[in-house]
């Protein structure tokens, strides 16, 4: 007689861990693949929106024949002399005189990113008082600690649909002091508007100036700021002995990427719009050839860097850390890094 051997009924060790092993190297091979998908989703979702902020911008310029300007000059001139005042009585010319004053003393506390919830939440159909009218973007609170305020739900024809859910708004006694606009996935740096006509600008004491936007960095180590890009091409007409504007402004010798229009900026996956700084300690800024401080500006597409002066050596890693996945209007849907010629 043969004898019967037992059926086989499960798996032997060895077989178990082969399993395991493949599977682990599957999802190992896997996980790099996934994380790329879901960067690539995140960066197009920001690039909808600068493309979404691009079409609103260029609608209120069709509506109101000018761009929306961007506070960035309001800190230091006069406000008759600013980008804002000048656009304001171009813009609203029946605007009531308290209205204008109002604006005027509200107008140095609203920065580069709160510029875009202002101007494209929706103004007021009031032709003199386009800001604290019905529906308009501040409210006259009757406080004397914070006598204007932000309005932020009920306004009116707004040109974008602000999710109120990625608002970060600036609070003060209770009150609405500031509301910059999000990025989607709980991204805490918001997209930044610099208009063209203050990228760089010469303030009230005769000295350059130049737009920025600082924020605290999502990691916690320290500040990061934004601003805007220069291009790659030189100014042929850059005349320093015969233009006095060129003699202050030395940054002129280099073109701005978009220099009659603007900038939007998003600071990426990461929440930073280059290298981190200590909020005390201005480090990214250094003497022109008159000795005034001029930021280090990054260049694009080509990422290199632009200073009048000259520029600290050996520092060219250390300015382009934080803006590899940053986005723009002008980046055409990719990131720093991938434009990059």
């Amino acid at each position: 007689m043969t004898e019967r051997h037992a059926l086989r009924t499960g798996f032997t060790l060895v077989e178990v861990l082969v399993v395991i092993l493949i599977i682990s190297l599957l999802v190992a091979l896997m996980i790099p693949v996934v994380r790329g998908v879901m960067r690539r989703a995140e960066d197009f979702r920001y690039a909808q929106d600068l493309a979404n902020l691009e079409m609103a911008i260029h609608a209120y310029k069709e509506k109101y024949k000018d761009f929306p300007p961007d506070f960035s000059d309001c800190k230091f001139k006069p406000f008759d002399q600013t980008v804002a005042g000048r656009h304001i009585r171009m813009a609203f010319p029946r605007i009531d005189p308290n209205e204008y004053r109002v604006i005027s003393n509200f107008a140095p506390t609203i920065d580069p990113a709160e510029a875009l919830v202002f101007w494209l939440g929706g103004l007021s159909r009031d032709p003199k008082r386009p800001f604290t009218g019905p529906g308009g973007p501040l409210i006259l609170t009757g406080n004397s600690s914070v006598p204007v305020a932000w309005r932020v739900q009920d306004r009116n024809e707004p040109l974008f649909d602000f999710d109120e859910s990625r608002l970060f708004l600036e609070q003060n006694g209770g009150f609405v002091v500031g509301a910059a606009y999000l990025p989607p996935g709980g991204n805490s740096t918001p997209y930044v508007y610099f208009d063209s006509r203050t990228y760089g600008f010469i303030d009230s004491s005769g000295k350059p100036q130049y737009a920025s936007l600082s924020w605290p960095s999502p990691s916690g180590g320290g500040v990061t700021i934004a601003r805007p890009y220069k291009s790659d091409q030189p100014n042929s007409s850059f005349n320093p002995s015969a233009n006095q504007q060129d003699n202050i402004l030395q940054d002129r010798a280099m073109h701005w990427v978009n220099r009659d229009t603007f900038q939007l900026i998003c600071a990426g996956r990461d929440g930073e719009f280059g290298p981190l700084v200590n909020s005390g300690s201005p480090d990214l800024v250094f003497p022109d050839g008159n000795g005034n401080p001029v930021p280090v500006f990054t260049r694009f597409p080509s990422r290199q860097l632009f200073h009048p002066g000259s520029p600290p050596a050996g520092q060219v890693q250390y300015y382009l850390q934080g803006q590899d996945d940053n986005l723009a209007n002008f980046s055409e849907g990719q990131t720093m890094e991938q434009a990059k010629p």
